[in-house]
């Protein structure tokens, strides 16, 4: 056991505790219920983009594992203050957490499965559903129940908030210190990256310019990615695309914000005050 192998699962379980908090909020907000448009910016074409890239030789096995995990863990808790400065309103930005987090508690489990070897597949499948039914459902449901018995005040609750935080920074800080020593030996790896970026952040500009959340396509939820990889052996060379696709997508937030706001300003909305529909 090391410090990753704590971390991860921590932060996860200050995150979801937090989400879970404030579940009643996320429900009925529309931002929870998603059409088709956005499970193809979100999962369909980013995997898409993955898929032919290593199809054509660009990226290697474990290198694709370990961006098919960024892309269905979710949107990233670090993508609050961005969508918070483009104009979304606090339940939207929880209620789009939310349903990356549920995306991921049955997702991540069946890319365990298909990227572990045919003799323990199953027993990894098993792990894995265990593993994220224990770091996203459990503290989901208990903070759930803490604000239903109203053990959580206010302070309380932004006490939570401000240590999910924490520790996800804390996460960022001790991956990047790992694995980005590594990355000017990959540089077909930044390449897939910047690629595989560019392409999220097209399209949530293009999906969520009116609604402030265009960067909760650029930023994903690398605690969940890094929970998965630290629970399987087979699976550690993973973490440098990690660490490639979490730098590149940090820098790929502004570009993805002033696309949005373009957007926005060529349909004559956002310059003029007008509420936001998700607002």
């Amino acid at each position: 056991m090391n410090t990753l192998t704590v971390l991860a699962p921590l932060s996860s379980w200050l995150v979801m505790m937090y989400l879970g908090a404030q579940a009643k909020a996320q429900a009925g907000h529309p931002a929870a219920r998603q059409g088709p448009a956005f499970y193809g910016v979100h999962y369909v074409a980013p995997l898409l983009v993955i898929l032919l890239m290593h199809r054509f030789g660009l990226v290697e096995l474990s290198h694709s594992l370990g961006l098919a995990l960024c892309v269905l863990a979710g949107t990233g808790t670090s993508a609050v203050p961005w969508a918070l400065r483009d104009g979304a309103s606090a339940a939207a930005i929880s209620a789009r957490l939310a349903v990356g987090a549920m995306v991921a508690l049955v997702t991540l489990p069946l890319v365990a499965l298909a990227f572990a070897a045919p003799e323990d597949a199953l027993q990894r499948l098993g792990i894995t559903a265990l593993v994220m039914a224990g770091v996203m459902w459990l503290p989901w449901q208990l903070g759930r129940f803490a604000t239903a018995k109203g053990w959580l005040s206010p302070r309380g609750l932004s006490m939570l908030g401000k240590a999910a935080t924490l520790s996800v920074v804390a996460l960022i800080v001790l991956v990047a210190w790992r694995e980005l020593p590594r990355l000017p030996e990959q540089p077909g790896l930044l390449a897939a990256c910047l690629v595989l970026v560019m392409v999220q952040g097209m399209g949530g500009a293009l999906l969520d310019a009116r609604t402030g959340l265009a960067t909760t396509a650029v930023i994903r939820n690398l605690t969940l990615a890094t929970v998965v990889i630290v629970t399987s052996s087979s699976a550690a060379d993973a973490m440098t695309a990690l660490a490639a696709f979490g730098t590149l997508m940090y820098l790929g937030v502004w570009p993805t914000s002033q696309l949005a706001s373009l957007l926005l300003r060529r349909v004559g909305v956002g310059a003029t005050g007008q509420a936001r529909p998700e607002d």
